[in-house]
C-alpha cells in the first residue's frame, strides 16, 4: 500500500465516521425526544398567546373608555368656554352701551353748558 492510498483510505474512513456520527446523533434526537414535552410546550405557548390577546383586548377597552372620557371632558370644557364667551360678550355689549350713553349724556351736558354760556350776559 502506498502513502497515497493510505491517506485516501484514512480520509474516507474519517468522512464515513463523521457521516455516521451525524446520522446517529439525528436518530438519537428523534428517538429520545419526549412527545409529551412538545405538547406541553405548545400548550404553554397557546396559554401565553391567549393571555396576550386578553391583555390586548383589555388595553383596547381601557383606551376606548379613556378616549370617551376625554371626549366628554373636552365637550364639557367647550360648553363652559362657550358660556364664558357669551357672558363676556354680553358684558362687553353692556359696557359699550353704557359708554355710548355716557357720551350722549356728556354731549347733552356740553350743549346745555354752551347754551347757558351763550345766554349769559357778557360781563
Amino acid at each position: 500500500m502506498t502513502r497515497l492510498t493510505l491517506a485516501v483510505s484514512i480520509m474516507a474512513l474519517l468522512l464515513l465516521a463523521a457521516a455516521l456520527g451525524a446520522l446517529f446523533h439525528w436518530l438519537w434526537l428523534r428517538l429520545s425526544r419526549d412527545p409529551g414535552a412538545e405538547a406541553l410546550r405548545l400548550g404553554a405557548l397557546t396559554a401565553q398567546l391567549h393571555a396576550a390577546e386578553a391583555a390586548a383586548r383589555e388595553a383596547r377597552r381601557r383606551a376606548e373608555t379613556a378616549e370617551t372620557a376625554l371626549e366628554a371632558e373636552r365637550a364639557d370644557a367647550e360648553r363652559r368656554i362657550a358660556a364664558a364667551l357669551a357672558e363676556t360678550r354680553a358684558e362687553r355689549d353692556s359696557a359699550m352701551e353704557a359708554i355710548g350713553d355716557a357720551r350722549r349724556e356728556a354731549a347733552e351736558w356740553r350743549a346745555a353748558l354752551e347754551a347757558r354760556i351763550a345766554e349769559a350776559p357778557d360781563a
